[in-house]
Parts: C-alpha cells; sequence; structure tokens
C-alpha cells in the first residue's frame, strides 16, 4: 500500500494552542515546538495553531469530525468488537459507502471527485518515518 501527501508544503495543520506543540502563542506568529516543527518539515507540512480564543479557525475540521461521527460513528452503535481488526473493518465498510454516495445537491461522489480532481495532485510520502530526536524521560 502507497501513502500519498500534496505536493511538499501545500498541507496545513491547525493543532489547538496546546502546550506540547505551541510554545508561545502570539497574535501574529505562535512559536512552534521544535519536534512538532521538525515532524511538519520531514512531511512537508506547514503549522499554523489555531489563534487563542478564536474557535473559527477550527470549525472546518470540527464540522468535518461531527459528520464523520453522525455517517460513521452513529451507524456502528450497539455493535460490539472482540477486536481491533473488526472494528476497523467495520469503520472501513461504512466509511466507503460514505464517500460512495452522491453529496447532497451534487451530482458527484465524494470518491468520484477524489479520483477527478485530488489524486493526481498527490505524491508518495518520505521514505522514512519521523523519528523524534527528543523524548520523555522515564523517571524512576
Amino acid at each position: 500500500m502507497r501513502l500519498y501527501h500534496r505536493r511538499r508544503k501545500n498541507i496545513f495543520i491547525v493543532p489547538d494552542n496546546l502546550k506540547s506543540v505551541v510554545i508561545k502563542p502570539g497574535g501574529i506568529e505562535p512559536v512552534v515546538n521544535d519536534d512538532f516543527a521538525a515532524f511538519a518539515d520531514h512531511y512537508g507540512c506547514v503549522v499554523f495553531p489555531a489563534m487563542v480564543r478564536k474557535p473559527k479557525d477550527k470549525a472546518l475540521v470540527e464540522n468535518a469530525v461531527r459528520f464523520l461521527y453522525r455517517e460513521v460513528y452513529s451507524k456502528m452503535m450497539g455493535l460490539k468488537f472482540n477486536d481491533l481488526e473488526a472494528l476497523n473493518i467495520e469503520t472501513v465498510k461504512h466509511t466507503d459507502a460514505l464517500n460512495s454516495r452522491k453529496m447532497y445537491n451534487r451530482s458527484h461522489s465524494r470518491r468520484e471527485r477524489f479520483l477527478e480532481v485530488e489524486k493526481d495532485r498527490l505524491h508518495t510520502l518520505p521514505a522514512t518515518r519521523f523519528i523524534s530526536k527528543t523524548g520523555k524521560r522515564r523517571l524512576s
């Protein structure tokens, strides 16, 4: 299986203003943690932390999460899974059904839109995974 990402520096990460990501929040240019900045650089991303007390920065992501919760997770309510693999199979089944369904007031599905517009713009991920240079030390 090949993994893809958009062309270098066209992916934006919009994290909360967590202390683990943002060292110093600022109105114009917040300071991002060195490890997180290295992670973003390795995968060709740009980090734009959400502004403090400005929830409109995250509205698109939160709406997408709400949509997936309503369209995928709600259909799995009441089901019991014995292992992670069974849960993943059921999630993929509902996600595929969602992506194949025509969108409201549109003549195409999400899958058709992806294949027509986005797939040709994707490139392979770097061959090596990102490895953090710093890690939490264990206290004993």
